[in-house]
């Protein structure tokens, strides 16, 4: 859902921040998971776009005009500023008063320009040199540190121009100086340089130039054709995006999907990345499943199936993807993308309409994939969304480009590798694109005019080098009625790191057999050429789909209790934590003041009711995206705690046990 989103966003990562300000804190061990080995051209993220190039991609769409950096937009915002967020996906309340900017002529992020003058965003670690604590609200020396609140004068830099750029005047001083009370703040010493690593340089800001945000907030609406409008924002989008490999795909005028530029390198190819997206023109068809198809025989370097097979100029094969260039279809054969075990791959697919007709041939060509099953354990497409009878094979080919290694060749790269796959549904809401995308462990997006879509595309790449990381100490829980035996249940938290304040957590259930880790199905959750979680895997408490490395997925994050029943209390008053006044209900609101949620009472704040239904799990910031959800099933991360079992009685063969979890969001879980 999205009641009051933009107001509440910004207090609830407050709220809990305040219930967890009495916990311990010990910062080398989170630097030590923030250290990440430097960028290569080997390891740059790969990215299918997928483009739906059907005919009713003709139709109008009110959107706003185009945003132009170079014009200067009225409005509540300075347009000389650049506004910080530590929240992604929710911009700044000019109307109704921040601090947190810095004027552009402190702007010192060289690396964010192409993003913020297309985009009018970007999203990076940034620093500023400054004095006032870690939060600019007590005392301490100047040095780079977090972004604060009313420093609207002091530089701040960017992870992203280390050794590239720095203050812009001094072209040999490269590097933000580590130190405090330095002058001057940069060097041309990369020995001397700040680590970005860590604590108080690991924050991760989505910054938004004041202009864009008057111009977002006074848009002037005209009509478009919804190519167009995809056009411009991708156009946008490669212009100002970097240190990625692109592709275009478009759907057929026929049937299928055509490749119509393989994956380059946008830094040194920008040009033929544009002009894949300036060819872009409508045809006839909706062919959403086939075009994945083909998307997948590329990924293998398998013969291609649908490619050309019209001959119109629109579709015609990027020639440098194929084994032999010269061939026509149905003779071609494609050229396996460059893999690299450091990078990761996805596909972007965008439709504005559900599959047509003609997308009527994956269904006999999916189960002949190399290994179908045994990526998704059955024979055929399921065919999930019943209300939706053409294109069922979406779905299913998005997990087996998830579960299935796209490199299984002897000699190929170690370990399996695999494919993401985001989908945006762009003037549609459609239920095989969000299954496609859930499937593949990627995510759905739905918007309707450009400025929607621009942030849609954003997100995607901004999220693009999230990695699933770390699992904590697991707890084995005693067996009360024989203490010299362990039962063989084995619960393990595990969590995310992110660059941002929240980072998701989870508590997952396996069960020890013969000293070794099991899942549900009774299979090994371990896999042995990682010792990380198979991708196979499906831990205990999860329902359908596995849940593998996956930390969101499965769980007991997504076995919580409806927010209407969910019983949630904290400390306000007495040494009985259950009793009436400690209760975390909307009923009780009238037990605390704005003052125990860090409000202020302001219009522009959330209200304590909203607050306290957030708390208990009601979705009111739309956190999945799915206007037709209300309960947000999440959890924070437990670093630096491990799962406690108690045994509360019972029998021997049927012990009640609960499992104790605290997390850093401020909640101690009961389960």
């Amino acid at each position: 859902m999205n009641a009051n989103k933009r107001n509440i966003i910004g207090t609830c990562a407050g709220f809990l921040l305040a219930l967890t300000a009495g916990a311990p804190v010990i910062a080398d061990d989170t630097e030590l998971l923030l250290v990440a080995p430097p960028s290569t051209e080997a390891t740059k993220p790969r990215i299918m776009f997928i483009i739906d190039t059907s005919s009713s991609m003709t139709s109008n769409e009110d959107t706003a005009v185009p945003y132009i950096p170079g014009d200067t937009y009225g409005g509540d915002c300075d347009s000389d500023a650049i506004y910080y967020m530590t929240v992604s996906g929710v911009q700044p309340d000019c109307a109704g008063g921040t601090d947190r900017f810095v004027d552009k002529d402190n702007w010192n992020c060289e690396a964010a320009d192409a993003m913020i003058n297309g985009l009018g965003s970007f999203s990076g670690v940034l620093a500023q040199y400054r004095d006032g604590g870690k939060d600019g609200t007590g005392s301490g020396p100047k040095k780079w540190q977090f972004l604060a609140a009313g420093y609207n004068s002091e530089p701040v830099e960017c992870e992203g121009d280390e050794g590239v750029h720095g203050d812009g005047v001094d072209t040999t001083r490269l590097w933000a100086k580590a130190g405090s009370d330095i002058d001057p703040w940069y060097t041309a010493n990369p020995g001397q340089a700040i680590s970005w690593n860590g604590a108080p340089r690991n924050q991760n800001y989505t910054v938004y130039d004041g202009n864009y945000l008057n111009w977002d907030a006074n848009p002037v609406i005209v009509s478009m054709d919804r190519i167009d409008i995809v056009k411009q924002v991708l156009t946008t989008l490669f212009s100002a995006i970097s240190n990625v490999r692109v592709g275009v795909e478009r759907f057929n005028d026929s049937e299928g999907g055509t490749i119509i530029q393989g994956l380059i390198d946008i830094d040194t190819d920008r040009a033929a990345a544009l002009a894949a997206v300036a060819s872009l023109t409508p045809e006839d068809h909706t062919t959403i499943a086939e075009s994945l198809y083909e998307a997948v025989l590329y990924w293998r370097g398998m013969a291609a199936e649908f490619g050309e097979d019209d001959g119109d100029d629109e579709n015609f094969t990027d020639h440098a993807i194929l084994v032999d260039p010269l061939s026509e279809h149905p003779d071609q054969v494609y050229i396996q993308p460059d893999l690299n075990v450091c990078a990761k791959n996805f596909n972007v697919l965008l439709s504005d309409g559900r599959a047509g007709g003609r997308d009527d041939k994956t269904e006999g060509l999916t189960p002949l994939l190399p290994g179908y099953t045994a990526a998704t354990g059955r024979t055929s497409c399921d065919d999930v969304v019943a209300s939706e009878s053409d294109g069922i094979c979406v779905d299913d080919l998005s997990e087996y480009l998830r579960y299935g290694d796209i490199d299984p060749a002897p000699g190929g790269l170690e370990g399996d590798q695999y494919v993401t796959t985001h989908t945006v549904g762009f003037a549609v809401d459609t239920e095989n694109l969000r299954s496609a995308a859930e499937r593949s462990g990627g995510t759905y997006y739905q918007a309707d005019d450009g400025p929607e879509l621009a942030r849609a595309m954003l997100e995607i790449v901004s999220v693009i080098a999230d990695r699933d990381l770390s699992f904590t100490a697991p707890a084995v829980s005693v067996n009360a009625f024989n203490r010299t035996q362990n039962l063989n249940d084995l619960y393990l938290t595990v969590f995310k790191p992110e660059p941002r304040t929240h980072w998701p957590g989870n508590l997952k259930k396996y069960r020890m057999v013969d000293g070794v880790i099991t899942d549900a199905n009774g299979a090994s959750a371990v896999d042995p050429t990682t010792g990380f979680f198979a991708n196979t895997a499906k831990s205990f408490w999860t329902a359908g789909v596995v849940d593998g490395a996956e930390v969101a997925l499965g769980g007991a994050a997504n076995q919580l209790p409806d927010p209407a029943v969910r019983k949630l209390y904290t400390n306000n008053s007495g040494s009985n934590l259950t009793s009436g006044n400690n209760e975390l209900t909307p009923s009780n609101a009238g037990a605390f003041s704005d003052s125990d949620f860090g409000l202020t009472g302001s219009a522009s704040e959330p209200s304590i009711d909203e607050i306290i239904r957030w708390a208990r799990g009601e979705d009111l910031l739309d956190e999945d995206n799915d206007a037709s959800t209300t309960v947000r099933y999440a959890m924070g991360d437990p670093l630096h705690a491990k799962p406690a079992t108690v045994i509360y009685g019972g029998t021997a063969a049927n012990p009640d046990v609960v499992v104790f979890s605290a997390t850093n969001d401020g909640y101690l879980h009961a389960i």
